[in-house]
Order: C-alpha cells, then sequence, then structure tokens
C-alpha cells in the first residue's frame, strides 16, 4: 500500500527474505503531524477526542488508534503539552468503551488478517528515499538555506570505507576467541544493557571458544566495543542537519575515533590516516572550519579517553577534591594503592600510584603519576606505566624532596626523566570536570571583581543622584559598576534563607530607575531553580518556619517581569497535598492543647494560602 491510503488501525503481517515473519502496526500520520506541529496539544479534551475519532473509522471489530511523536513534544517542544497529555489519558481510561494497552497486548488479542510489502529504500524524513544519508538530496533543517550537503557522500564514503576496514581486523582475530564471531557481535547487546561480571561471563560462556584469560577476555570485548562503535558511527542524526560541523555529525565521528583506537590496539594497524584523507573530502560550510578531517582533529581527538586520561583527571581533580580509595570516574574503576600532596603557598605537587580498569572493555593498568599546581591556573600532569615499587620510590622522594627544597627547575627536569616529554593540561580532564574546576577557578575571580564594582557603587550613589538631577551624563563606568553591583544583590538577596522582599523591591526601583535590564531566560531559570529547592526543603520539613520561608519567596518571585514555570513546585505542593495535608487536618481534630491547635491551623491556613497563589483551586481542596 502508498500514497496514505493503509489502514491504520489493524495489524499487518510481513515476511522477511530469511523466512521469519514480523507484525506490524502502522501509525496515524495525521494525528502525530497534529500533536507534533499543529495545535492539537492546546487542549487534552480535543486531543483524546481525536484519537476516539479514529477509532470510529477502525477496519476490524477492534481497532487501535497508535501515533508516533518525539517525548520532548510533550512540554518542551509545546508548553504545557505534558499537561494535555495527562489530561488525555485520563479521559480515555474514564471511558469504558476503550483502553490503554502495549503492542504485544494487542497482538496476543488480534493476529493480522492482512500482509504488506515494504517498499525499499523509503524513510519517513526523506522525500528521496534514504538519500539524505548519503547525498546532497536538498533534504535538510532549513536554518541556512545557502548551505549545501554535500559533504554527506564523502562522509558516507569515509565510514563505509572504515566499516570494511573493521570487519577485516574483526574477522581476522576474533574467530580465535569467539565461535561465531558475527553471531556474538549480535548478541553483545546483552552486555551493553547490563554490563556486569555476571552478564559477561554469562556471554563468555555461550560464545567464546574456550575459557578465556583475562588477556584474551580484554581483547575479546575491544573486538566487540570496535564493532559496537562501527555500528553507532552510522547514527542517523549524523547526517540529518546542515553541516559537518554539528554536535551530531561530530559525535559519529567520536564513535568512529573510538573504533579506529580499538582496532589498532588488538591489531596493530591504524586506520585514522587514511580515513582522515577520505574524510578531507567533506567540505563545511563554514569556510574557517574546514573539512572533515579539521573537525576530526580539532573537535574528535581531544576527546579520547583511556586508562592515561582517567588517570590524569583523578591526578589533577584531586588538586580541589577528596577521591575514595576506590571509585568509579564516569566508565572508569579507580584504586589509589598510594598517594601524597605537599603544598607550599600557591604551589602544590600531587604523586600517585593508582589502578584503573576500564568497566567496559575490562582493561587494567597500574599507573603512576606526577601532578604540579603552579598558580591558580596553570596545572600539568605527567604519567607512566608502573614498573615496580623500587622504582616508583625513587621517583616519589625525588620528585617530593624536589619540591620540598623549592627546585622547581629540578622538578622539571626529573618529571622529564622518569615520565618522558608528553604533559597533560586541564583541557585533558573530562569535560564535566573541567567544567567544573573551570567554574571555580573564575568563581573566585569574578566575586573579587564584582566586589570592587560594588565598592565603586557604594561610594559614588550619591553622586550619581547629583548627576541624574542636574541632567548630566553618567560615566559608563559608573553605569557598569551599578549594574554589576544590583544584580549581584538581588542574586545573593533571592539565594539568602530569608528573603528580604522589601530590600528586593527597592533594588528592582533602582535597576529601573537607571535604565537597567535583567536577562529573562537567565532570571526565569534562577526564579524557578530557587522556589524549586525551597520547596523541596518544605517537602523534607513541613514546618511553620519552612512554610513561611516558600510563602516569602514566592512573593519576591512575584515581583520580577518574568514569567516563572511553576511545574516542579507544583507537583512538590500537589505530593504534600496528599500526603503532608490530610495528616495535618488530623492532628488538628485531636490537638487538645490550644495552643498547639492554634499552631497546626496557622499551618493549614499558610499551607491553603500557598496553593491559591500556586494556581490551585483552594476551594476544591477544602472539600477532601
Amino acid at each position: 500500500m502508498s500514497g496514505g491510503s493503509i489502514d491504520t488501525t489493524i495489524p499487518y503481517l510481513f515476511r522477511l527474505p530469511s523466512g521469519a515473519e514480523m507484525h506490524i502496526i502502522f501509525y496515524d500520520g495525521g494525528i502525530a503531524h497534529d500533536v507534533s506541529f499543529g495545535d492539537l496539544l492546546n487542549s487534552g479534551e480535543s486531543f483524546a477526542n481525536r484519537l476516539f475519532e479514529a477509532l470510529k473509522h477502525g477496519g476490524n471489530p477492534s481497532p487501535i488508534v497508535n501515533i508516533a511523536t518525539d517525548g520532548e513534544t510533550y512540554g518542551h517542544h509545546h508548553k504545557f503539552g505534558e499537561m494535555a497529555l495527562a489530561y488525555a489519558v485520563d479521559h480515555i481510561e474514564r471511558d469504558p468503551g476503550v483502553r490503554l494497552c502495549n503492542y504485544a497486548e494487542y497482538l496476543s488479542l488480534n493476529k493480522p488478517s492482512h500482509e504488506v510489502q515494504i517498499i525499499e529504500n523509503t524513510s519517513w524524513s526523506c522525500a528521496h528515499g534514504i538519500e539524505r544519508w548519503r547525498s546532497d538530496c536538498g533534504c535538510a533543517t532549513g536554518g541556512h538555506s545557502e548551505w549545501n550537503q554535500g559533504w554527506r557522500a564523502p562522509l558516507r564514503e569515509s565510514l563505509d570505507w572504515l566499516r570494511e576496514g573493521l570487519a577485516r581486523i574483526y574477522e581476522e582475530h576474533a574467530p580465535r576467541l569467539l565461535k561465531d564471531p558475527w553471531s556474538a557481535r549480535n548478541n553483545y547487546i546483552d552486555v551493553i544493557l547490563e554490563r556486569t561480571g555476571t552478564t559477561k561471563d554469562a556471554f563468555f560462556r555461550d560464545h567464546a571458544i574456550k575459557s578465556l584469560k583475562s588477556e584474551e577476555r580484554v581483547t575479546a570485548l575491544k573486538l566487540l566495543e570496535m564493532q559496537r562503535n562501527a555500528m553507532l558511527m552510522y547514527t542517523s542524526c549524523g547526517w540529518f542537519f546542515e553541516d559537518i560541523s554539528g554536535i551530531e555529525t561530530v559525535q559519529i565521528l567520536r564513535y568512529a575515533a573510538r573504533a579506529i583506537e580499538l582496532a589498532g590496539q588488538v591489531s596493530g594497524q591504524w586506520l585514522e590516516d587514511e580515513f582522515l584523507e577520505r574524510l578531507a573530502g567533506a567540505k563545511s560550510n563554514i569556510e574557517e572550519l574546514g573539512n572533515g578531517a579539521d573537525i576530526y582533529r580539532r573537535s574528535v581527538k581531544p576527546s579520547r579517553a583511556d586508562l592515561k586520561r582517567a588517570t590524569v583527571h583523578v591526578a589533577i581533580s584531586s588538586f580541589f577534591e577528596e577521591y575514595p580509595e576506590d571509585t568509579e570516574v564516569y566508565c572508569y574503576r579507580v584504586k589509589t594503592e598510594d598517594y601524597q600532596k605537599l603544598r607550599h603557598e600557591d604551589t602544590e605537587i600531587a604523586i600517585g600510584r593508582l589502578r584503573v580498569t576500564s568497566l567496559i572493555t575490562e582493561e587494567t593498568k597500574t599507573l603512576v603519576f606526577a601532578a604540579l599546581q603552579l598558580g591558580a591556573y596553570d596545572y600539568n600532569c605527567a604519567v607512566t606505566d608502573y614498573t615496580d615499587n623500587s622504582e616508583y620510590k625513587k621517583i616519589k622522594k625525588e620528585m617530593l624532596s624536589g619540591f620540598s627544597r623549592g627546585d622547581l627547575a629540578g622538578i622539571l627536569k626529573n618529571t622529564e626523566r622518569f615520565f618522558g616529554p608528553e604533559r597533560y593540561t586541564i583541557k585533558d580532564l573530562f569535560k564535566d570536570e573541567q567544567q567544573r574546576l573551570l567554574d571555580v577557578i573564575i568563581k573566585d575571580n569574578v566575586e573579587e571583581i564584582e566586589k570592587n564594582f560594588e565598592g565603586v557603587y557604594e561610594k559614588n550613589s550619591f553622586l550619581m543622584g547629583m548627576l541624574e538631577e542636574f541632567g548630566h551624563r553618567i560615566p559608563g563606568v559608573l553605569m557598569m559598576a551599578t549594574e554589576i553591583a544590583l544584580k549581584r544583590e538581588i542574586q545573593q538577596e533571592i539565594q539568602s534563607k530569608r528573603v528580604d522582599t522589601e530590600r528586593v523591591s527597592f533594588l528592582l526601583r533602582e535597576m529601573k530607575r537607571w535604565h537597567i535590564k535583567l536577562d529573562l531566560k537567565w532570571l526565569e531559570m534562577f526564579l524557578r531553580r530557587r522556589l524549586e529547592e525551597e520547596m523541596r526543603r518544605f517537602s523534607e520539613s513541613p514546618d511553620f518556619e519552612h512554610l513561611e520561608r516558600v510563602n516569602e519567596l514566592l512573593t519576591v518571585v512575584f515581583l520580577f517581569p518574568v514569567q516563572v514555570n511553576l511545574w516542579t513546585a507544583q507537583n512538590i505542593y500537589y505530593d504534600m497535598l496528599m500526603s503532608v495535608y490530610p495528616d495535618m487536618l488530623k492532628c488538628e481534630e485531636s490537638a487538645e492543647e490550644d495552643i498547639r491547635a492554634k499552631d497546626i491551623k496557622e499551618w493549614i491556613s499558610g499551607f491553603l494560602h500557598l496553593g491559591q497563589r500556586l494556581f490551585f483551586n483552594v476551594e476544591e481542596i477544602t472539600r477532601f
């Protein structure tokens, strides 16, 4: 069937070339389109009625209505779409003539009576079949009409070439370890879904040609991971958008880089150079970014992670956070066998020995590191393989004694002698930790600068008032200091334990007086998170003090010229309404002491007032 004429309310049988069969349920494209791109989520009732209407046109006594939409449609792409969905689901569940079910349940009760054939090389998002994933067919997201997607063909050709090279390596090395390498590759999904020792043991019992030694097991896992990344590098969204420099395409190149790295480790064959030669034919629409090979070198290679990089991560991070003796860092288990740190003024050195294990490939190494902090921003680290304890003690003694003497030149010389020329810095930290360290550095500096600006504002606020009164221009540096000082104080007020509503009101008036604008997007996020934080505290400790704090904060939130998303705060309130509020009503009824009864009554009154301000129907609430 084609042209949209297929009945989507019944199941179909599809026979595969292998002889196997599939049961297929097609989705209602019209409803799915109106949910994702139309206004159907404006009303939960309309949404449910549209689904009911589709049932009437069913082709059998027990029709099914099925739509396909992205999860982020509900609330992200369509504000309050999740509320419409919740209402529609509730509306459907209340109707005795219909029921919600999953596909397995439906197919167990309704066997296909019709057979279909699939039109080959077709897709839902490309009018040219599947050209979107291999050529400049004209299909793109539409943000830059002047761009082309000529990069798709060389990207696809590069990955196809790499895939064949990886397959050859797999077929050469895997049969030495696995009975049926390609069957093992397919069943490796069980390990991916649950990376536990038990799951891996069961996998190797089924697929290994013998009981594997630990080194052989690591090699087998590397080969399987190589093939996993070879499949991941074909992730659809890598071709979907407009330029090869997009995060989606960079991600599939990272999968390719990981596959190349693993192939080199198990076979000694390095496929990267020729891959990059081919990838250079994929030109970016942004001239300064060059081509695929340039993007790979700039955005992919620095993101590689291995046992050494995990060691660097722990070594440098140890300057500003404590690590447990045995811990997990992303997909690595790190056990600290020895660690010592010395500090002198603003310089610090750390020496250690770590046993690092990949939780994915089970590869394990013991590595020695020396990390040096020179001032607030300069971090250096060197790593080498652990050989024996006497050598390690020698490294440690000479490095630490040199530091104690203040012999920086000697330390650098010994680092070269013991560890070689390779050095790691902040840029080699895993991204999240890198950002966290930079945030710490930035925060200290920004706070000092902001304090200076506060001093300028406080010292010159009277002068600015005079200049304003006399109609004189206020110097730009004073306006800058005023803006920074007022924004900083507002932020501090809102973050304080008890918010001073009058002070915030004054600060807002001052900002209006000096024509200072707030970043509304940032402001909404800041106020929302602060309110959610206070609501969670109230939920954990539902006493009158926390109730007052929430109400005070909400008063301040409503002072700002921004509509704050109250969804999470409302959900927390509703949970308390179902759990805490009934208990308080019972306590009020049973309270014998006048003071106790008065306190409970005051809490109930304040709680209902909070609900009203969070846009709950308080009159309805009090009927419970």
